[in-house]
């Protein structure tokens, strides 16, 4: 049962990849490249060449899997270049950490990178696992955290990292924090935090919690990251708890093994894999998340 829902799944994938083939799709450019076997080339969906049969494509998720399987770059659509798309939203994301105390508008943001509202939207979700509103919400906790661990006051850190108000960085910054940012500025002294480390398919992951809800979701290698932890609260009660962190541990774990906070790039921003988690974790059904602490 299992061996057919994994090639039905696979054929499922194929046949939409085929699909974006046939449309010549530039926004799937980057997800995956086809190679086409009666002339050994590989290209990305997009390609303007005359589209093969279908019994002669073998689909691939990166460009390096086809060069082992034998097949080489095509030439007119360059398939190892970094795809048009990547490097629109690599502007958009260099013009919102640019920006970080402004209400820069979707309409605005396509308009600087060239693209459509929706296109963007779309893509700039697919590329960094955010979307635009919530990248620029984790550039501004991570400027925050770095303000406050430098030793800014509480006010210089907030409008500093782009905050417009006390009222703002208690709304959206504090629950990411998983404390007040006075209590983070003090190493979370005087505050309790509880921790667990599972293995995932992309390494071990990291979830801590104090009452007031997560407080860090770091993927890596186990003593590091517990090493990393202690290091960003020194002045925390820091203690592990596999079981009564189990249930975070679970919900967390699954997002990341089917794929949701995985496909941040390795070049976004530890925080913003933090935020698109508790992100995730927020959209949950009330029950589902209280449960867990």
């Amino acid at each position: 049962m299992t061996d057919l829902m994994e090639r039905t799944m696979t054929e499922t994938t194929d046949q939409e990849r085929w699909e974006a083939v046939l449309g010549r799709d530039s926004a799937r450019d980057g997800e995956f490249v086809y190679g086409v076997s009666s002339t050994g080339v590989y290209c990305r969906p997009s390609c303007p060449a005359r589209r093969p049969g279908r019994e002669r494509v073998r689909f691939f998720a990166k460009p390096a899997d086809a060069r082992t399987a034998g097949f080489r770059a095509c030439r007119r659509c360059g398939p190892d270049d970094a795809p048009a798309n990547m490097l629109q939203v690599a502007r958009a994301r260099d013009y919102l950490d640019l920006h970080p105390d402004e209400p820069v508008t979707l309409e605005r943001l396509a308009q600087e990178v060239g693209m459509s509202p929706g296109h963007l939207q779309r893509t700039f979700k697919r590329i960094t696992g955010l979307s635009p509103r919530a990248y620029t919400a984790s550039v501004r906790l991570s400027r925050l955290k770095a303000g406050l661990r430098d030793g800014d006051s509480v006010s210089r850190a907030t409008y500093g990292a782009g905050y417009n108000s006390a009222s703002r960085v208690y709304d959206e910054a504090a629950p990411a924090l998983g404390m007040t940012p006075a209590a983070y500025r003090r190493g979370g002294r005087g505050v309790g935090i509880r921790y667990t480390v599972t293995p995932t398919p992309f390494g071990d992951l990291l979830v801590a919690a104090t009452e007031r809800g997560l407080c860090a979701v770091t993927l890596g290698h186990g003593a590091t990251l517990e090493t990393d932890l202690r290091r960003e609260f020194p002045e925390a009660s820091v203690e592990r708890d596999d079981d009564g962190m189990a249930g975070w541990a679970a919900a967390i774990g699954a997002l990341v093994t089917t794929g949701t906070p995985a496909e941040l790039p390795m070049d976004v921003p530890g925080t913003a894999f933090q935020w698109q988690v508790w992100d995730a974790l927020r959209r949950l059904p009330r029950g589902r998340t209280t449960s867990y602490g």
